[in-house]
């Protein structure tokens, strides 16, 4: 991978990631009204799809997996409203995803250089 697909890369998922945060707040904020929440995790779920797409295509389908993945020992918010929002496991699921997709950015920008390949 090149410095600029390197940089494109990161960039394109640091966009999404961003885009990411944006609707898990709506998600988490309308989540007592059915169908905003409805709306809010369709679209949740279709940007989770994305960025699988993208981290498959341009970076590792060992990066997509890891950011797909839910951890047992993620925490939860407790002492939050999210904790009474009816679907707040897969909030706080996509929310620690989006966590994960930051880690990659960084691996990738700190692996990008040369000619090297992403793993």
């Amino acid at each position: 991978m090149t410095i600029y697909q390197t940089h494109t890369a990161a960039k394109e998922l640091a966009d999404l990631r961003r885009e990411g945060w944006k609707q898990y707040t709506v998600w988490w904020t309308s989540c007592n009204d059915a169908a905003k929440a409805k709306e809010a995790e369709d679209r949740a779920e279709a940007l989770r799809v994305k960025i699988i797409d993208r981290l498959t295509k341009k970076v590792s389908e060992t990066e997509a997996e890891y950011f797909n993945t839910p951890k047992a020992v993620e925490a939860f918010p407790f002492h939050t409203t999210l904790s009474s929002c009816p679907r707040n496991i897969l909030i706080n699921q996509f929310a620690h995803r989006l966590e994960r997709l930051g880690e990659i950015i960084q691996r990738i920008k700190q692996r990008g250089g040369g000619s090297r390949t992403l793993a």
